[in-house]
């Protein structure tokens, strides 16, 4: 572990000894309620340092504000206005300052900010009152980005991940104000995935030098990319901090380092990110073999590898993969590769990917241009080690124990990270394994995107509920006693390890192999400030105090270790006690059979691995790829198959095979809809059109809403009841207009697997 910053003063970069040269902007009038932050109108303008890094006053809420980096200091305070002298006021305190002339606002808080941190005053410029809610940060960095094209500003960036930003320079200054980078960037762009829909971007930047911005002192920590994240659905902002954390002291390699950052963008506060290092292969990174490079190497007449195009095709498994043709590989193609479990529809946005025999999709981060054999190695090194799992720990084919071809204790470590966090995205998406060259083992890790861990997801878990071992891996290797024997020796170091990060204050836990873990209560001390800060800005992210914040996330981390910790030391190593497969389809429920069987053939899969959402409307692009699947997902033309739908899309390949077979034939505009909710009577269409359209001679005559029906609707719905799909509600009404939802998608299905 790295020691904790040290924040004394190494002497700032302004001259005379004044670490702060600010810039304020005032509002001439109140904009209307927001929860963002409004550019206000005005002359007051602020400069972080001599380099560069301008900080404007802004409206949040109500209440105008100015966002102040650590290295500010009231006592020796800089600001720029037009007009004359500003008088700042609180109470019958007065101090008068000139524009650009030193002058200390602490006289008017002689016994320190008021609650959250805060200065407020009264401002007199020019016969003109208004106020000002002054706040300072407090041993954080300060990262200043500045737009070098108006059109390519911080708004423009946000409007899509596709939007890259190159003209835009960069200054990160430490805690006490000294350098740490100043310079031009690359690149800078969105990133993440869920995060992105945030109302606070994450963003990726690429500097033009390699740099360690997180001084650690190690000339392998320099990179060249970065990322900034945001956190904002998690309350804390310590969630990746004190996941990575654990994860390094359990000795998973390559677990990112990052540290909190006040970000600056085009002079405006946007509040507390965590610079981190990116998980990439590369020095100080994921040290493997970099395989794009020597790709690359293997291609000189290719200018670009990334920019030829990708082949999707089925394989003769009825497979969907993912590759790059017409390049060579290098001589030695074992190492080395870095890949993720994603989503579906996440994956086959992505250059190079493979699905496995049991439905998950794997994501080839590194080298993201593959070709086909390469593919082929590592695909099928994946799936001797899936075939393993769910086969008792023993590939059939070969009968390689899953220990000879992945590594057990970074499996173990990262599924009791996951169990502890709360991952929901636990053995679905950023889930990443790497292999290195020469060596025919996946290895675990590293650890990714915890801030919707510990209670803070959009899911919830049930207390004391399994989270990793109800999902696809998780669930298989919790039924083998060798695996849960492993994770059972491992958890006595990580009980130690949560006992001592739960430690108060500053304390650190000296580690047995060196190194010290850093408890959550100095995490907290040292975002405190900047915590209270980004909390008037984003008032939706901070449910309370940080005090009650801190509260909450350690009783629950208690909370959720001990359950762990007895769960674990319970293990006879037999399979742990069934759980259900979705916590929203009870036992009990008219859907919960017919659910169950559908996932377990393979026909649906839920919205996440703990949630079906049976009540959610199914969707036509839902419907066409159940379908799909009860086909056996047959190999399909490339050509697109509808204007409205992408060939490349989770769904595609559905809709084409829809398309082809007579499933599925558009609208009067030949538009699919994809994402139209099915109607009753559509879906009963397409399903008839699924069985080959057969004769139908069942009445509609029963049914109270039979009129209702569309006249191209009647014969299959004539066949659906006739068959027994459709049997009318309560009151004797077929609802052919409703939308259908998933549960009853479930439920008609499974009777027409029956049929």
């Amino acid at each position: 572990m790295r020691p904790r910053e040290q924040t004394g003063r190494r002497g700032g970069p302004a001259s005379g000894g004044r670490l702060l040269l600010l810039s304020l902007l005032l509002l001439l009038c109140l904009l209307p309620l927001s929860a963002r932050a409004a550019q206000e109108e005005g002359t007051f303008r602020f400069q972080a340092a001599e380099q560069g890094g301008e900080i404007r006053s802004q409206t949040a809420g109500k209440t105008r504000c100015l966002f102040l980096p650590s290295h500010a200091d009231l006592s020796d305070l800089t600001l720029w206005f037009d007009g004359g002298e500003a008088v700042f006021s609180r109470g019958d305190r007065t101090v008068t300052a000139a524009s650009g002339v030193p002058f200390d606002l602490t006289p008017l808080f002689p016994y320190g900010p008021e609650t959250g941190g805060r200065y407020p005053v009264g401002v007199l410029l020019d016969g003109t009152e208004t106020s000002l809610t002054i706040l300072k940060s407090d041993r954080v960095r300060s990262l200043y980005l500045t737009s070098g094209d108006p059109a390519r500003d911080r708004a423009w960036v946000e409007e899509s991940k596709s939007n890259r930003a190159k003209n835009v320079s960069l200054l990160l200054l430490g805690p006490d104000g000294h350098t740490v980078y100043q310079g031009g960037l690359k690149d800078l762009k969105g990133r993440g995935n869920s995060t992105w829909n945030a109302p606070k971007k994450p963003y990726q930047i690429k500097l033009e030098k390699k740099t360690d911005l997180l001084e650690t002192g190690d000339p392998a920590e320099a990179s060249g990319t970065w990322v900034l994240l945001a956190n904002y659905c998690d309350p804390s902002m310590l969630h990746n901090s004190l996941t990575f954390s654990l994860g390094e002291a359990l000795g998973l390699p390559f677990t990112p380092h990052s540290r909190p950052v006040d970000l600056y963008y085009d002079g405006e506060y946007r509040g507390t990110y965590f610079l981190s290092e990116k998980t990439e292969v590369g020095t100080g990174r994921v040290e493997i073999r970099d395989l794009a490079a020597a790709i690359a190497a293997a291609n000189p007449e290719t200018e670009d590898p990334d920019a030829l195009p990708a082949r999707t095709v089925t394989d003769s498994q009825g497979r969907l993969r993912s590759f790059v043709p017409d390049l060579a590989l290098p001589e030695d193609w074992t190492g080395g590769y870095l890949l993720e479990l994603d989503y579906p529809e996440r994956a086959r946005e992505e250059r190079s990917w493979f699905q496995t025999a049991h439905g998950a999709y794997l994501v080839v981060k590194s080298p993201e241009s593959l070709p086909e054999k390469g593919l082929d190695y590592i695909s099928g090194l994946y799936q001797r080690f899936e075939d393993a799992v769910f086969s008792g720990g023993a590939d059939p084919a070969t009968g390689m124990d899953y220990r000879q071809l992945a590594d057990v204790r970074s499996l173990a470590a990262t599924y009791l990270l996951f169990e502890l966090s709360e991952d929901m995205d636990a053995y679905q998406s950023s889930t990443y394994f790497y292999k290195k060259q020469g060596d025919e083992k996946l290895y675990a890790g590293p650890l990714w995107d915890f801030d919707q861990g510990y209670g803070s997801g959009t899911v919830t878990v049930p207390d004391n509920s399994p989270v990793a071992a109800k999902v696809y891996l998780g669930r298989e290797l919790l039924a083998l006693p060798t695996f849960q024997q492993a994770v059972k020796d491992l958890e006595r170091e990580f009980h130690s390890l949560l006992t001592g990060i739960i430690l108060p204050d500053d304390q650190e836990l000296v580690l047995s192999g060196g190194g010290t873990l850093t408890s959550l209560g100095s995490m907290a001390g040292e975002l405190a400030a900047s915590w209270q800060m980004n909390a008037v800005l984003w008032p939706e992210t901070a449910p309370g105090s940080y005090d009650q914040v801190l509260e909450e996330l350690t009783g629950r981390l208690k909370a959720r270790e001990d359950w762990l910790h007895a769960m674990v030391t319970g293990w006879t190593g037999a399979p742990p006690e069934d759980q259900e497969t979705f916590s929203d389809v009870p036992k009990g429920k008219w859907y919960h059979d017919a659910v169950e069987e559908m996932v377990q053939e393979g026909v649906f899969t839920g919205v996440t691995g703990f949630s079906f959402a049976p009540d959610q409307n199914m969707t036509r692009a839902m419907l066409v790829t159940t379908l799909y699947r009860l086909a056996g997902s047959p190999s399909v033309e490339e050509a697109r198959a509808f204007p409205d739908v992408d060939g490349s899309s989770w769904y595609g390949p559905a809709a084409a095979w829809a398309k082809a077979n007579g499933v599925a034939r558009g609208d009067e505009a030949g538009r699919f809809r994809p994402n139209e909710a099915i109607s009753r009577q559509d879906l009963m269409v397409i399903l008839h059109r699924t069985a080959g359209a057969p004769r139908a001679s069942a009445s509609l005559n029963r049914f109270a809403d039979r009129a209702s029906a569309a006249s191209y609707a009647r014969t299959a719905l004539s066949w659906a009841v006739e068959k027994g799909l459709l049997q009318g509600d309560s009151r004797d009404r077929l609802l052919p207009r409703g939308s259908a939802t998933r549960a009853q998608c479930a439920v008609i299905l499974q009777r027409y697997l029956h049929l």
